[in-house]
């Protein structure tokens, strides 16, 4: 599923998330953000320990022990998409050498879209959004 991103229920805060380094934190933050009953795809972290006692379907890949993917079924248990959306994103925020930290969830945003959108035409597409939405 290539627009993996897109299936977001709620719009999430990058600040949060980052700031967030325990289950504590983080689980009210998945809660929020995934809809009950969710397949949520992680790596062994002990960080994501306990997400199946919350009403997720929990899968993982265990990197330490050199998995990256693996099948489940008909499912493909990886890792993968969000970490190259997290690389692809890096890559692309470098060329700006430094962003205003009040700033981060407007670029993270528009490289969702952009990542989302990365097989099309973003002109044609912006072109069509601007003129359905115009800016005045």
């Amino acid at each position: 599923m290539p627009n993996q991103l897109k299936k977001r229920t709620k719009p999430f805060s990058l600040k949060t998330i980052l700031n967030r380094f325990s289950s504590a934190r983080i689980f009210p933050v998945i809660l929020e953000c995934l809809m009950p009953g969710a397949t949520v795809f992680t790596d062994a972290s002990v960080l994501y320990k306990g997400l199946s006692n919350i009403g997720f379907k929990h899968m993982f890949v265990n990197h330490s022990q050199m998995e990256f993917a693996r099948d489940v079924g008909s499912l493909k248990v990886t890792t993968n998409r969000i970490e190259g959306f997290w690389g692809w994103t890096r890559t692309r925020l470098t060329k700006f050498k430094g962003i205003k930290w009040d700033n981060i969830e407007l670029h993270i945003a528009e490289s969702v879209w952009r990542f989302n959108h990365r097989q099309t035409g973003i002109y044609k597409l912006l072109l069509k959004e601007l003129r359905s939405n115009p800016l005045t």
